[in-house]
């Protein structure tokens, strides 16, 4: 029986979609999804290196960014809860730092709000775009390796990444020794319990598992874990997080798909993205935390 790979549960854990490349399983105990197994180094370097995954529209060029749009607004919703958590009269500049930052889109709004901006990115190709494209040159590499730099940043991003590791609790760990005691943490990931994760269950369970595409467009081979805001709340109370800003967006179709889809699916996906908002289930979620107070 696999047992889950939280740190400290050790639940059981029980088949909940079986896809072509991995399983995706749920724990009894603390209810969070993992895929299983876990993507090996040599998958790992394949997907991060990807043409097609890097020719998505989530990796558009920066200059090439609409300065409006779904975006565009979520950022700017998002710096703005940040520069009201940088120190008031402080003399240094506020730093913020963005993981997982693939071509540096983010890191280039962040700059026009007057933050000094670095960040990390586990792939090679992406990190020279990001040099190219922002002038910004990210550590290169797994951040869990990647040498802490203490009490160093107010604000520490994470933007679609915390999905994509292995041990999102020691990645909370290691960010929390590079943040100031004042600072903040972003994240941003999905949300399991949405709107299309539920249609997308039903399809798979009433077809008794013949159903698949949805599933398998969902949990993504690049995600290795599938949070809940429940499951992730659980997690960021256990590491010492509470919660100063949270909102829920849709998921926005052309953003995050790196694979084509036919138009009827493309078209019943923006139905159901409409739809997710009127019942309180959209696709996104977005957190931003603090170190509880002791």
């Amino acid at each position: 029986m696999t047992t889950c790979p939280l740190d400290g549960c050790n639940g059981t854990t029980s088949l909940r979609y079986r896809l072509d490349r991995f399983d995706v399983r749920t724990c009894e105990r603390c209810g969070i999804l993992f895929r299983d197994p876990f993507p090996g180094d040599d998958e790992i370097r394949a997907m991060y290196e990807d043409p097609l995954y890097h020719a998505s529209e989530y990796f558009a060029p920066v200059d090439d960014r609409p300065a409006s749009g779904p975006e565009a607004r979520i950022h700017e919703q998002a710096l703005t809860w940040l520069d009201e958590s940088r120190p008031c009269g402080a003399t240094r500049s506020s730093r913020l730092l963005d993981i997982g930052c693939g071509n540096g889109v983010f890191l280039a709004r962040a700059r026009t709000h007057g933050w000094e901006v670095d960040g990390v990115e586990l792939s090679r190709s992406l990190s020279e775009r990001c040099l190219r494209e922002t002038g910004v040159a990210p550590r290169c590499g797994d951040y869990l390796q990647l040498e802490p730099t203490p009490a160093t940043y107010d604000a520490i991003c994470m933007w679609d990444f915390l999905e994509h590791t292995c041990k999102p609790e020691a990645v909370l760990e290691h960010a929390m020794r590079e943040l100031r005691p004042e600072g903040r943490i972003l994240i941003f990931t999905i949300d399991s319990d949405s709107l299309f994760n539920l249609l997308a269950h039903f399809l798979y369970r009433v077809g008794f598992g013949r159903f698949r595409r949805g599933i398998e467009l969902l949990y993504d081979a690049r995600h290795n874990y599938y949070f809940s805001q429940e499951t992730l709340a659980k997690i960021l109370k256990k590491k010492g997080l509470s919660t100063d800003h949270k909102a829920s967006y849709r998921a926005h179709l052309g953003r995050w798909l790196a694979e084509p889809v036919p138009a009827f699916v493309k078209l019943s996906g923006d139905i159901v993205d409409a739809a997710s908002g009127l019942v309180g289930r959209r696709y996104r979620q977005l957190l931003i935390c603090r170190r509880q107070e002791t």
